[in-house]
């Protein structure tokens, strides 16, 4: 492959690993750990679980997805596959606020779109197998001037169609 001379050169890493598994919170009501949860000190959650946190306005964390600086990682390890529905809602007027999940090689299950939207409650539902999973909330708003609070949400969303046949 050749480059042009004004082209830089990326080098692309591996996952760190391993990616610590610390121990879950129990179901419910959590409050994130301040001033940041990046990868290495990320919160367990189990599901169901609400989670009460504040994005920084400050760009903080060891880790962008698509561009926007990653503020808050949690965890959450399933044992057997489900549906799961990850809900981010801004109670601080003004940030955007964006969510992504990330399976444990690091790679993003949003759909296109799903969970940045320009301002709003954001929802990402996804049909998961077994494994880690890693939701996470960023202040997209540049230059930011806010912190952003929030409740993060992860519950069960099984879905049920039900039919008659006439």
């Amino acid at each position: 492959v050749s480059l042009p001379s004004d082209t830089a050169i990326l080098d692309i890493l591996p996952p760190p690993a391993p990616i610590p598994q610390n121990a879950p919170a129990p179901p419910g009501p959590v409050n994130e750990v301040e001033p940041n949860n990046t990868l290495a000190t990320h919160q367990a959650l189990t599901v169901p679980a609400t989670v009460s946190g504040t994005a920084e306005f400050a760009q903080v964390g060891d880790l962008a997805v698509r561009g926007d600086g990653i503020e808050d990682a949690f965890r959450v390890d399933l044992s057997a596959a489900d549906s799961l529905r990850f809900d981010l809602v801004t109670t601080t007027p003004g940030p955007n606020l964006d969510l992504y999940v990330l399976d444990e090689n690091l790679r993003v299950l949003n759909e296109t779109r799903q969970g940045t939207a320009q301002s709003g409650a954001e929802r990402v539902c996804l049909d998961l197998g077994p494994g880690a999973y890693y939701p996470l909330v960023t202040n997209v708003d540049f230059p930011a001037s806010v912190d952003g609070n929030y409740t993060l949400s992860v519950q069960s969303d099984p879905q049920t169609i039900a039919c008659t046949l006439a």
